[in-house]
């Protein structure tokens, strides 16, 4: 870079003075229909940190300090919520235990969006800004991960690095954590710092001796996790050497045998990996011929390690074609005064700041935060931006973003809607939907895991009085009748959930519909009043079968016949297979006539010339009527006969889900000689309430009881049924239990 061509010799980092202090950009924020790696919301109620680890090239990108306004995280999170559906929120920052009073602020956000079953968790944090008050409200509504950036146990080397790890506080949160419910806890530590090692104290040794201490004392399933030092530029120890793979591996190899298996799940960096990232990190003008030569060779996406590991010899092929000893200058260590690759970009502090804060490595000597108007200038700060880490410093700009936040209410597009949460806990009447929903358009390649994700998800978002479950991870009361197969399209898809308070079935659909991607819709619901007083019966036990409807493609549908005539069809049109076919014209005569006259298939009468070259589209489509335990089976058998796939030879549509006639269950009638058989036996004095319960216990009607008949009915009618019980059950209860009326 020369002054004559850029008008500088030095390119200098851009600040965002006002981060903080005006609202984001607002994100574009779709339904996915494949659960994400990262599925939460994330809000940086921070940028920068004010720790200023020797180490950390970001703490230096990011500096100074900005915190972010409570009213502007309030907003971020509400859109995050209420358009996006997200129950878990992550507060990140290079360091979010340092933005200022974080238990208050989470404190905050518990008691604003608990209603709404939505946790907040904190990316991994300095064990000594970890305090009980912040664990106590982390595991308000759901355990979040519990992660402790460690980086080495030994608190001489600690000091090097500009950080304090106190071991008995970490026992202390840990302990505590685990009385809270938390069952494990992840730790980072590093190998290949600068430290004076000895044959007695090595970087590997103080890891595995604190980690079999922590154990002990704690109990806790320990997740460790082992990077390689990578130097970084811009950095104190940007002159250092790194270690070499070898060295590499002989350490990570120390930690994996010297901690137990059970007790520890040990996960270490990828040490083949290490020439290439410090290439990347402290190459020179001539690594870019390097990377240019490799990708040449076909190297492509190198951030995945299955595309990395195969790609390794290509990066080795490069290394060994440039003129000059490639691996030798990435390990080398640097002269203090030797012109560096990075020294025409500075990101605000002087050459002379990193010499000051090697020389207090040497000394073992902390740094103290930054600070406004600190007594240990960097050179980040200046007349535009400066280090805002308290309340007081938003004070001028809290105007406006209360402006923003009121603004954002009164268009009601980022107001909390503090929804009421509701869990089963005994409640006298709830209100329970059923609802037929169709997977087509493209939803019928959801899979069963997505479409539960995503209904989560739109129930959050569309604010209906949804009852959730108990337990340390509270989700909607949603259930399916059935599982459908990834590529079968449906009509008629079968849920339920179950409602705190009433509302309209339009409504229903409407506020679901909205928040579903385009494949999924809701057709037809059903809301009904039900009791405590019986249990309610999950969909599947009342689950027939379904009715299907196959199109066979081209030359495949003439081989249709084949398939009912072998052995293969015998389990599905025997007498007591309860399943039925429709709608396919047979060529073979004594086929349709057997079949026929079994009352298992119905064929319609078509006349197809011998030397026809496409089957008509009529005598492609079989409607198949499938009990559901040979429904797969029937599929089993489809892809044995043809030796292919289902999806090679035919299309599948659901067109109805069937449900047994049978209710289960306790039922008005029981209800009413009950209430009968214990008036009496109080009267007369004769039984007990135990020996009552036991005989009608006797009477009901169990999910195993069912066994499924010829006859089949939908889904809806069968509810119907069991919503009329639950009519009668609550006007028993409210006449058995309202006041008495006497004449004068």
């Amino acid at each position: 870079m020369t002054e004559a061509d850029y008008g500088h010799t030095v390119a200098r980092r851009a600040i965002q003075e006002d981060f903080g202090l005006v609202p984001s950009v607002e994100s574009f924020m779709p339904l996915p229909n494949i659960k994400p790696v990262q599925d939460h919301g994330v809000v940086e109620i921070m940028r920068g940190c004010p720790n200023g680890c020797r180490f950390c090239h970001a703490g230096i990108y990011y500096r100074p300090q900005r915190i972010k306004s409570k009213e502007l995280i309030f907003a971020e999170i509400d859109r995050l919520v209420n358009e996006a559906g997200y129950r878990e929120i992550s507060l990140t920052s290079l360091s979010s235990a340092d933005y200022p009073d974080i238990g208050g602020l989470l404190e905050e956000l518990n008691q604003r969006y608990h209603a709404q079953n939505v946790s907040f968790q904190l990316p991994s944090l300095k064990v000594n800004s970890f305090t009980l008050p912040i664990l106590e409200q982390l595991s308000e509504v759901r355990k979040s991960g519990l992660t402790f950036a460690v980086e080495t146990p030994e608190e001489a080397w600690q000091l090097r690095l500009n950080k304090e790890v106190y071991a008995q506080h970490l026992v202390d949160i840990i302990t505590e954590a685990k009385k809270r419910g938390w069952n494990k806890a992840k730790f980072y530590f590093m190998v290949g710092l600068p430290f004076p090692e000895t044959d007695e104290k090595t970087e590997e040794s103080v890891i595995v001796d604190f980690l079999l201490d922590i154990q002990e004392k704690t109990r806790i399933q320990c997740n460790v996790n082992v990077g390689t030092f990578i130097p970084k530029p811009h950095t104190p120890y940007q002159w250092v050497r790194q270690i070499s793979p070898d060295e590499s591996e002989r350490k990570l190899t120390y930690i994996r045998e010297h901690l137990p298996r059970g007790r520890f799940r040990v996960s270490t960096h990828d040490v083949s990996t290490s020439y290439l990232e410090g290439l990347l990190s402290r190459g020179d003008k001539r690594t870019s011929k390097i990377i240019y030569n490799a990708y040449k060779k076909g190297c492509r996406l190198d951030a995945w390690e299955d595309h990395l590991r195969n790609n390794l010899p290509l990066w080795e092929e490069a290394f060994s074609e440039a003129d000059y000893d490639v691996k030798a200058e990435i390990l080398r260590e640097r002269a203090k005064d030797e012109e560096l690759p990075w020294d025409s970009v500075s990101l605000g502090p002087a050459k002379n700041f990193y010499l000051k804060e090697w020389q207090k490595n040497e000394e073992e000597t902390l740094t103290p935060k930054c600070a406004p108007n600190c007594d240990h200038r960097c050179g980040i700060c200046n007349n535009k931006v400066s280090c805002r880490n308290k309340p007081d410093d938003l004070k001028n700009a809290n105007n406006s973003c209360q402006t923003v936040y009121k603004t954002a209410q009164s268009q009601n597009d980022l107001i909390s809607k503090q929804t009421t949460v509701h869990q089963i806990c005994n409640i006298p009447v709830m209100y329970r939907a059923i609802f037929s929903f169709t997977k087509l358009s493209g939803g019928e390649f959801i899979s069963h895991l997505g479409q539960i994700e995503m209904f989560n998800r739109a129930i959050l978002k569309s604010d209906l009085p949804i009852i959730y479950t108990s337990g340390f991870n509270p989700l909607p009361r949603l259930e399916f009748a059935s599982t459908l197969s990834l590529g079968v399209k449906s009509c008629d898809e079968i849920a339920s959930t179950v409602l705190y308070d009433p509302v309209s079935e339009q409504n229903f659909m409407e506020k679901l519909n909205k928040n579903l991607v385009r494949g999924i819709k809701i057709t037809r619901c059903y809301i009904f009043p039900v009791t405590n007083q019986r249990r309610r019966e999950s969909l599947s036990s009342g689950l027939w079968g379904n009715i299907y409807e196959y199109h066979f493609f081209g030359e495949e549908s003439r081989r249709v016949s084949d398939f009912f005539a072998s052995d293969l069809a015998k389990p599905f049109v025997n007498d007591d297979s309860l399943c039925t076919f429709d709608g396919f014209g047979l060529k073979n005569d004594e086929l349709r006539h057997f079949l026929m006259g079994n009352g298992r298939f119905s064929a319609v009468q078509h006349s197809t010339p011998q030397n026809s070259e496409s089957v008509p589209e009529s005598q492609s489509v079989l409607t198949a009527k499938l009990v559901f335990k040979q429904d797969r089976p029937f599929r089993n058998a489809l892809e044995e006969f043809f030796g292919k796939k289902t999806y090679e030879f035919a299309s599948i549509k659901k067109l109805q889900t069937l449900a047994k006639p049978d209710i289960i269950g306790w039922t008005a009638e029981m209800n009413a000689t009950y209430n009968k058989t214990l008036e009496t036996a109080k009267q007369t004095g004769t039984g007990n309430l135990y020996t009552v319960n036991a005989e009608y216990k006797k009477q009901i009607l169990h999910p195993e009881d069912l066994v499924a008949t010829q006859e089949a009915i939908p889904f809806f009618e069968l509810y119907k049924r069991i919503a009329s019980i639950n009519a009668e059950l609550i006007r028993q209860r409210e006449e058995k239990f309202s006041p008495k009326t006497t004449g004068e």
